[in-house]
C-alpha cells in the first residue's frame, strides 16, 4: 500500500552514512543561527541595526546631514519629512494592494501565533496569473480564510464569506480589508415557521415536477439530489404559506438527533417547495435526507426512506428562503474577468465532521458561467487539521491539488439550460467534489481517522516519524482506504470493534456453517481483536502522555537525574513564561471561555455538526483580536496615570509589547515541547518496569501485525496490490478508479 515510501527510506539511509561525519561540525554550526540561510539573514540584520545605532555610521543621518550643509540649514529633519511624503504617495496610489497586504501580514501572525506548524503541498497548482477558483472544503470557521490566504502568497485571494460573518464589526471589518465577498446563505436567512406540520403524503399526482429556475444555484440538483416525486405537506390552521412561502424555497425539520449509539446523527429532511396551494398545505420534493438513516445518504430517493413517517412528534419545521443571487455572482464573473483569485468553501457552512458535506452548486455554476469568455481553472484544495481546535498545539496541512476545467460538453450544456443546465452542472460538480476529497484523508469517523494515524506511525517505525508532509498525506490517504476496504468486506467489525464478545457469537454462529462461513467469521475476530489492540494501544499512548516515536526510549533512568531535570525546566518554563502570563494569559483565560460558550451555541443551532470543535479556534482568534490590545491599552494607561513614567516611554513600551508577547508564546511553547518530552522520563517514575516493557512489546507486535496484515490485503486483492506498489503521489484519477474498481 506503502511502497514508495520505502525508495525513499532507503535512500535516506544510504546518504546518512555519508553526511554523518558532518553532522558534528553542522551541529556546531547552527547551534546559535539555524540553517546558513538564516545565518546570512541574522548577520544581515544585525549590521543593520548596528549601523542604525550610532549617528556616525546611519546612512540616512548622513545623507541628511550633507544635504543640509549643502542647502545651509541645520534642520536635518527635512530628508525624512520628504521620504513620508513619498510613503504617503505611495500607498494613496495603490491603497487597495496595500490594504490587503497589510491584512495578509495581521494574518500571517495571527495564523503563526495560534497554529504550530502549517504544511502547504502542491502550491505549483495555482497558476501566478489569470482567473482560478480555490474550492477549500470548511472545517475551522474563519481560520480556514486566513490559512487559505496566507498559504497562497503569489495571489489575492478574495473569499466569499456570509453574509452574517461579513456583518460581524471584527471579522467584517478584516473581511473587507481582504477583499472579501458578502453573500447571503439560507441558512443565514432561516425562521421559524408559524404553526406546525401535521402530514406529508405522496400527492396523487405525483411524477416529474419542474423545477425552479436552473439559473439559480438553489435550485440545481448538485447542490443535493433532489428527488422529482411531489408531495402534499398539510400544517395546522396557524400556519401561513401563502405569506411565508414563494415557490423556491426550502422546508426543513429534524430528524432523530441521537443515533444507534447515542451519538448525534446526520441533520435535517429538506424539502423544496414547487407549489403553494393554500395557507395550510403545499407540494414539495425532496432535497435531502438525515445521513445515516437505515443507511441512507443524502443522495437516497423518497421512494428508498419511510418519508411519510418522517414529521417530527412536536411538528415543528425552519423555513429557508430562496437567496437572490444575481448580485454575487455579477460580482464574481467581473472579478474572474479581470483575472481574479477567487476562493469559496462549496460545501456552504463550517462543520467539524471528517468527510465533505455535500457540496453546493455555486462553485459549479460560477465556473461554467465564467467560461462563456476565458477559461477558469478549478483548483481543489484541502485543510487537514490536527487538534484544530487547541491553541498552539493546532496543525493544518493545506494541499492543492491538479486544477481541473469544465469540459466542452458542460459548457454546451450549461448554456441551453433546461434539464441541460441541471445535468451540467451535476456532472462537473460531482467532478469537483471528488478533486476535493483527493486533497483530504477523509474517514467515516474521528475514531477511524485516528485508527489510521496509528497504523501509519507503526508502519513507518519511531525512527522515520519526522515525513515530509506530502509523503505523509500520501500514506494516510493509501492507509485511510485500505482500513475503509477492511471495513466495507467486514460491516461487522464496525459495529462491535469495542468488544469480541458479539463477533465471538457470529463466529461460532459461522462455524456451524460451512467453511467460507466459518473462515468469514475467524477473519472478523482477527480484525476485531487487531482494531481493540490498536485503539487500546493509542490510548496507552495518551494516558503516559508519549508519542509512538518515544516509546523505545522508554527505559531506566536516575530518578535523582529525572527529577533534577524536571526542576531545572520548571524554573527556565517559569522565567520565560513571565512574558505571557502578564501580557497575554488574561485575555487567553477569557477567550477559552467565551469560545466555550460559543461552540454550545453553535451545537444546539446547528444539525451537522458533531461537536462543533470547528467553532473553537476561531472564536478563540476572534476574541484574543479585540481582547489582547485592549489588555495592553489598559497597562499603557495603569503606568500613565498611576506612575511617573513619562508619555514617550510608556508608547515607547506599548510599540515594544506585540513583540514581546510574540517571544512569550514561543518560548512557553518551547517549555512545553521540552516537557512533552519529559513526561516519558516522568512516567518511569509513576509506572511499573513491566508496564512500560509491555508497551513496548505491544508497539513491536502491533507493527510486525499491521505490516503482516497489509501483505495479506496486497496477496489477496489486486486492487490493494496497485495501491501498494504505484510509486509517487497518487493523482485524482488514479483515487477515483480504485475507489471504481472497489
Amino acid at each position: 500500500m506503502v511502497q514508495h515510501a520505502r525508495g525513499k527510506s532507503r535512500a535516506a539511509r544510504s546518504s546518512s552514512d555519508e553526511d554523518e561525519h558532518h553532522q558534528h561540525h553542522k551541529v556546531a554550526r547552527h547551534h546559535v543561527l539555524g540553517t546558513q540561510t538564516s545565518t546570512n539573514a541574522h548577520l544581515t540584520i544585525l549590521v543593520v541595526l548596528i549601523m542604525l545605532s550610532f549617528d556616525e555610521m546611519n546612512p540616512v543621518k548622513r545623507i541628511s546631514s550633507l544635504v543640509c550643509r549643502s542647502c545651509s540649514t541645520e534642520d536635518t529633519g527635512t530628508l525624512g519629512w520628504l521620504f513620508v511624503f513619498f510613503l504617503l504617495w505611495a500607498v494613496l496610489n495603490d491603497l487597495h494592494n496595500v490594504v490587503y497586504y497589510a491584512a495578509r501580514i495581521f494574518f500571517n501572525s495571527i495564523v503563526s501565533i495560534f497554529i504550530s506548524k502549517v504544511d502547504v503541498i502542491g502550491l505549483e497548482n495555482v497558476p501566478f496569473r489569470g482567473p482560478v477558483i480555490l474550492a477549500a472544503n470548511h472545517s475551522n470557521q474563519f481560520v480556514d480564510g486566513a490559512v487559505l490566504c496566507c498559504s497562497c502568497p503569489h495571489r489575492k485571494v478574495g473569499i466569499l464569506i456570509a453574509k452574517k460573518s461579513y456583518d460581524n464589526p471584527v471579522i467584517g471589518f478584516l473581511a473587507r480589508a481582504m477583499a472579501a465577498v458578502p453573500i447571503s446563505r439560507p441558512q443565514d436567512l432561516a425562521e421559524p415557521g408559524a404553526g406546525v406540520l401535521l402530514n406529508l403524503s405522496k400527492h396523487e399526482r405525483a411524477g416529474r415536477c419542474s423545477q425552479v429556475s436552473n439559473a439559480s444555484p438553489d435550485a440545481s440538483p448538485a447542490g443535493g439530489p433532489v428527488d422529482d416525486e411531489v408531495f402534499r405537506l398539510v400544517g395546522s390552521s396557524a400556519c401561513d404559506f401563502t405569506v411565508q412561502l414563494t415557490r423556491g424555497d426550502k422546508i426543513s425539520y429534524l430528524a432523530d438527533r441521537r443515533a444507534a449509539h447515542g451519538r448525534r446523527s446526520g441533520g435535517t429532511w429538506m424539502w423544496r417547495v414547487v407549489e403553494v396551494e393554500s395557507s395550510c398545505a403545499c407540494m414539495v420534493t425532496l432535497t435531502s435526507a438525515p445521513t445515516g438513516l437505515l443507511g441512507a445518504t443524502a443522495a437516497s430517493r423518497a421512494d428508498e426512506l419511510d418519508v411519510e413517517g418522517s414529521l417530527p412528534a412536536d411538528g415543528r419545521y425552519r423555513i429557508f428562503p430562496r437567496g437572490d443571487h444575481e448580485r454575487v455572482f455579477d460580482e464574481v464573473f467581473a472579478s474572474l474577468g479581470r483575472g481574479a483569485c477567487i476562493g469559496i468553501f462549496p460545501e456552504g457552512g463550517s462543520h467539524d465532521r471528517t468527510d465533505l458535506l455535500d457540496l453546493k452548486p455555486g462553485v459549479a455554476l460560477m465556473a461554467l458561467g465564467a467560461t462563456t469568455t476565458t477559461p477558469v481553472p478549478i483548483v481543489p484544495v484541502g485543510l487537514s487539521y490536527f487538534r484544530g481546535h487547541l491553541f498552539r498545539n493546532a496543525k493544518v496541512t493545506v494541499h492543492f491539488g491538479p486544477a481541473l476545467y469544465a469540459t466542452k460538453e458542460e459548457q454546451q450544456g450549461h448554456a441551453a439550460g433546461g434539464e441541460q443546465r441541471r445535468a451540467a452542472c451535476a456532472a462537473l460538480l460531482s467532478r469537483i467534489q471528488t478533486a476535493m476529497r483527493g486533497t483530504l484523508v477523509t474517514a467515516g469517523s474521528f475514531e477511524e481517522l485516528q485508527l489510521i494515524h496509528v497504523a501509519r506511525r507503526l508502519w513507518v517505525g519511531p525512527d522515520k516519524h519526522d515525513l515530509d508532509p506530502a509523503v505523509r498525506q500520501d500514506l494516510d490517504r493509501r492507509f485511510a482506504f485500505g482500513i475503509r476496504l477492511l471495513l466495507q468486506r467486514h460491516l461487522e467489525v464496525v459495529d462491535h470493534s469495542s468488544g469480541p464478545s458479539d463477533l465471538a457469537r457470529g463466529g461460532r454462529a459461522g462455524a456451524s456453517g460451512d467453511s467460507a462461513q466459518s473462515e468469514s467469521a475467524a477473519r472478523e475476530l482477527e480484525l476485531a481483536d487487531l482494531i481493540r489492540r490498536l485503539r487500546a494501544y493509542d490510548r496507552a499512548l495518551r494516558r503516559l502522555g508519549v508519542r509512538d516515536s518515544q516509546v523505545p526510549a522508554l527505559q531506566r533512568a536516575p530518578i535523582a537525574g529525572t527529577l533534577f531535570t524536571l526542576g531545572h525546566m520548571l524554573v527556565m518554563l517559569t522565567i520565560a513564561s513571565v512574558p505571557t502570563v502578564v501580557l497575554n494569559a488574561p485575555a487567553g483565560i477569557a477567550a477559552v471561555v467565551w469560545a466555550r460558550w460559543r461552540q454550545r451555541t453553535a451545537l444546539a443551532q446547528s444539525d451537522v455538526k458533531l461537536r462543533a470543535h470547528d467553532v473553537l479556534l476561531s472564536e478563540k482568534m476572534r476574541f484574543a483580536i479585540v481582547a489582547v490590545p485592549m489588555l495592553w491599552l489598559t497597562y499603557a494607561l495603569v503606568l500613565l496615570m498611576a506612575t511617573p513614567v513619562q508619555l514617550q516611554d510608556v508608547l515607547t513600551l506599548l510599540m515594544a509589547t506585540p513583540l514581546a508577547s510574540y517571544v512569550g508564546v514561543i518560548s512557553v511553547e518551547s517549555g512545553m515541547i521540552a516537557l512533552r518530552d519529559l513526561r516519558p522520563m516522568l512516567a518511569r517514575l509513576f509506572y511499573h518496569k513491566r508496564q512500560v516493557e509491555a508497551l513496548k512489546q505491544e508497539q513491536v507486535e502491533l507493527r510486525a501485525r499491521v505490516r503482516d496484515e497489509i501483505r495479506r490485503l496486497v496477496q489477496s486483492d489486486d486492487k490493494v496490490a496497485e495501491l501498494y506498489h504505484m510509486q509517487g503521489e497518487l493523482s485524482t484519477s488514479d483515487w477515483e478508479r480504485l475507489r471504481e474498481r472497489a
